[in-house]
């Protein structure tokens, strides 16, 4: 795993439901990351992160509501996806400005919550099954998390 940084931001009002999958397939999991929204990145480790301008962007982001209502694949990953992404794509960008420096993310990119990694359509209709009945699944912003990826058994977070 390379090292990098991203912005996260958590959503608890998902984690019942996604758990049983991030446990077998989400290495996020394993440094104690919650169930998130990767908001913005990543970076370099070399990049330097306004942390007086996150906190301002996490409390200004608090109570910012979203509804996570589809299933679906983005590259090798079984994700929940918003039903609308363009309140949380005003915060990316906001964030992004406050960086000062583009992310690597490619053009296929959307906001998204990454249930599980590596798997073919039959995780997909078992996420699709397992949250028929709790979709949507309406959340809220309350926080955000500096993650850095320093190795492969190190992550270090910082919340705002």
């Amino acid at each position: 795993m390379r090292r990098f940084q991203s912005i996260l931001m958590p959503v608890a009002e998902a984690e019942a439901v996604v758990e049983p999958f991030r446990r077998d397939g989400d290495w996020s999991r394993f440094h104690g990351v919650p169930s998130h929204i990767t908001i913005a990145g990543p970076w370099p480790l070399s990049a330097e992160m306004p942390t007086g301008a996150l906190e301002g962007l996490a409390a200004a982001i608090k109570g910012t509501r979203f509804e996570l209502s589809s299933v679906g694949m983005l590259g090798d990953a079984v994700c929940l996806f918003p039903e609308d992404d363009g309140e949380l794509l005003r915060w990316r960008a906001s964030i992004l400005r406050a960086v000062g420096t583009p992310d690597a993310v490619d053009g296929r990119w959307r906001p998204h919550l990454t249930v599980c990694r590596g798997s073919g359509s039959g995780t997909v209709a078992a996420v699709e099954a397992a949250t028929a009945e709790t979709l949507p699944i309406v959340c809220e912003a309350r926080s955000l998390i500096l993650v850095r990826m320093l190795d492969d058994s190190e992550a270090a977070m910082r919340w705002f």
